[in-house]
């Protein structure tokens, strides 16, 4: 959920009984569960950017599910690690923009960690050298939007997901 007091969701609350609704369900895949993953705290305002063209919560939460949440580089991004990179991502980059500090919430029922992509499905991918460190910005011109963020340290491999098309890859690291 990206919108101010989201956090409000995760907190306990209060709840009086209506009138009893069915509802026909099918759950083919028998799961259970819930995961409530929100752009801030209960107290803070959801913060967008100029540059990225929309919310620092959501920028980090669809980098994220591209790749760069992968922290543990075994290919599938979890749910804990989506959330733990959308966190840090959003805390950082609210609190550079001076506007306050936003915190992203999570709240979870499910046992276990939920696989939610895997790059190794990805329909394409772009690669980042071995040798280079740096915070790259994966910008698509068609649209004119940013459309992900890699941060990758020397040393180590690294792939984010796009959709197929052509992009520009800008070194933030370099203009700062």
């Amino acid at each position: 959920v990206d919108a101010c007091h989201s956090g409000a969701l995760v907190r306990a609350k209060g709840a009086r009984r209506e009138e009893t609704r069915k509802w026909a369900v099918v759950d083919e895949l028998t799961s259970q569960g819930y995961a409530i993953l929100t752009s801030s705290a209960a107290g803070e305002t959801s913060q967008e950017s100029d540059e990225i063209r929309g919310s620092f919560f959501t920028h980090a939460l669809v980098s994220g599910l591209r790749g760069d949440a992968d922290y543990s580089r075994d290919d599938p991004v979890s749910l804990t690690e989506l959330y733990r990179y959308t966190y840090f991502t959003t805390l950082e980059q609210s609190q550079a923009a001076n506007a306050g500090k936003q915190h992203p919430r999570f709240e979870s029922s499910q046992e276990g960690d939920l696989v939610l992509t895997r790059l190794s499905e990805a329909s394409a991918l772009i690669t980042f050298p071995m040798g280079r460190a740096g915070d790259y910005v994966i910008f698509q011109p068609d649209t004119d939007t940013v459309i992900a963020e890699v941060h990758k340290k020397a040393g180590e491999a690294r792939s984010i997901a796009v959709p197929p098309g052509s992009f520009d890859i800008y070194d933030h690291s370099e203009s700062v």
